[in-house]
Formats: C-alpha cells, structure tokens, sequence
C-alpha cells in the first residue's frame, strides 16, 4: 500500500511537472499566457522579427518588405533600442508596428519572478517610447518560454503576447535553403511567422518567404 502511494504520487509529479515544461516551452499552449499566435486568414500573413534592431541588417529587412508591400511586427530588445534608437524610429516611419521583447533578453529572465519580469518589460516600453515616441501594447517571451506569473505580470504592465504559427528556427546554423522549406510547407493563410532581424540572412529569408507565399495566393 505504502509503495503504491509513492508510485502514484511520483506519476503525479512526473504529469505535473510535464505539463509545465510544456506549458513553458509552447507559447501556443495557452497553459500560462493567452498568447495570439495566428491571424485571420483573409488578411494574409504576419511576419514577426525578434531581437532588434540591427543597424545593418533591419533596414535591409525593411527594403524587403517595402518592396512586397508587407506589414511586419519587430519585437525589439530595449537595450539595443537605446544603442539604436534611429532604427526604431525607420521602423515606425515605414508603417511597421514594434512589440516589446523585454529590456536584456536574458535567457534566465523568465524565471527570475513577476517583479523582476515587470520591470524588464517597462524598462523594453520605456525605451521604445523614447526612440520613437509611442508606447508598444504587444510583447513576445524571450525564447518564447512563458511562466504561471507571466499573465499577470502583463496585465500589470498592459500588454498582450504574441506567439507563431510557425517557427523558421533561423537561428540554427542550416543552410538558409532548409530554413526556408521549413516555414514554407507550414505557410498558410492566417499564419503569424517567427523570424529574426539580427541575422545576416535575415533580408534573404524575408523575401524569399514573401516570394512563396505570393505564388501561393
């Protein structure tokens, strides 16, 4: 008997302890933050950028998708929003929306506690509403991993998360072709596309996923 509440208290621990990995680790889940993570179908498609702004790389990102006449999300780091405040700035005046994707980006960040999580978001906020004069209202996770305080620590802050229907992982070291195929054969009306302005193939990528979807259409 005595063995049979260990087991089932271990099965117990085991389920739970599943359940908020995964929880975690998929933004989609909605397990801990009610995150938006597609779009409606007849608008098209989102592409969404993490971890700018880059003083070389966004602006080329922004020529491409002028080009595609394509509307995009950036979430920027308010750290390098304070290193580069005129690039936020290009993004605002092209028509582009900036989402909050906390102060350092620190991959710990997220389970350091509410307060700790609050303050690297208004500290992200602050900094984008000095580079460019308006306050973000959408935040994305570091990593996308959220945490049972998150929910709260956006209501507090006033912000809404946003997630991915599809996830390029552009950020593995494979050849640019592979991160292609990848967000090509899970492109599909409505979805909400994660990519990354930081890197070198990121103006390649952007406009090779814009080039598929328009012969998809």
């Amino acid at each position: 008997m005595h063995n049979s509440i260990i087991t089932a208290a271990v099965i117990l621990a085991v389920g739970v302890l599943a359940v908020w990995v995964y929880g975690s680790a998929t933004i989609s889940s909605g397990i801990f933050i009610d995150a938006k993570c597609e779009i409606e179908p007849s608008d098209g498609i989102l592409l969404t950028f993490d971890d700018g702004p880059d003083p070389v790389m966004t602006p080329k990102v922004l020529d491409v998708l002028d080009r595609h006449g394509q509307k995009a999300i950036f979430f920027v780091i308010g750290e390098k929003v304070e290193a580069h405040p005129e690039v936020v700035r290009e993004i605002v005046r092209r028509g582009h929306q900036v989402g909050n994707h906390t102060y350092s980006h620190s991959p710990y960040g997220n389970f350091l506690g509410r307060e700790h999580l609050e303050e690297e978001i208004r500290k992200c906020g602050d900094a984008i509403e000095s580079a460019c004069g308006v306050r973000p209202t959408l935040f994305r996770p570091p990593l996308g991993i959220s945490t049972h305080y998150m929910s709260s620590a956006l209501k507090n802050t006033g912000y809404r998360a946003v997630g991915w229907s599809v996830r390029s992982f552009d950020t593995c070291d494979d050849p640019r072709e592979e991160v292609l195929d990848r967000v090509v054969k899970d492109l599909k009306p409505g979805a909400i596309v994660l990519l990354h302005d930081r890197l070198e193939k990121a103006d390649w990528l952007a406009d090779r996923v814009l080039s598929e979807w328009e012969k998809m259409r």
